[in-house]
C-alpha cells in the first residue's frame, strides 16, 4: 500500500510522489458543471487546500496528473481556469475586519468613559 500523504496539501505532489489518493475527481467535474460559486469552509488547516489544488490542476489542463482517475477521460482539457480566489483576498478581508473591529471597540470605549447624565 502507498504511503499516506500526511501534511501534503498539493494534488501535484500527491500524484507525482505516488502517495495514497482516494479518487474524488468526479466531484471536481460535478462542481465545474453544476455550480456557479462555492465557498469552501471548515476548520483551520483542515481539508480545503487539496480540493482547491485539484481544481486548479484540472483547469490548468494538467492531464498527466489525472491519469487513471475519473477525470482523465471525462474532462474537457482545453477548458481553462475560472477565477480562483488568491490568498491576498483573505489578507485584505482580514485587514478590513480588523479595522471594523477597532472602530467598534473605540466606540464602546468612548461610550463607557462618558459619565451618565444625572436623573432629574
Amino acid at each position: 500500500m502507498n504511503e499516506l500523504p500526511v501534511g501534503i496539501q498539493t494534488f501535484r505532489e500527491i500524484r507525482e510522489e505516488g502517495y495514497c489518493y482516494v479518487d474524488k475527481t468526479s466531484l471536481v467535474a460535478r462542481m465545474a458543471d453544476e455550480g456557479k460559486y462555492y465557498f469552501l469552509s471548515g476548520p483551520r488547516r483542515f481539508s480545503k487546500s487539496l480540493p482547491v489544488s485539484t481544481l486548479a490542476a484540472a483547469f490548468a489542463g494538467q492531464r498527466e496528473l489525472f491519469a487513471e482517475l475519473h477525470l482523465d477521460d471525462r474532462w474537457n482539457w482545453s477548458r481553462r481556469s475560472p477565477r480562483l480566489a488568491p490568498p491576498q483576498r483573505h489578507r485584505r478581508l482580514r485587514r478590513l475586519l480588523g479595522r471594523a473591529l477597532e472602530q467598534i471597540q473605540a466606540r464602546r470605549t468612548t461610550t463607557r468613559s462618558t459619565p451618565a447624565s444625572p436623573s432629574p
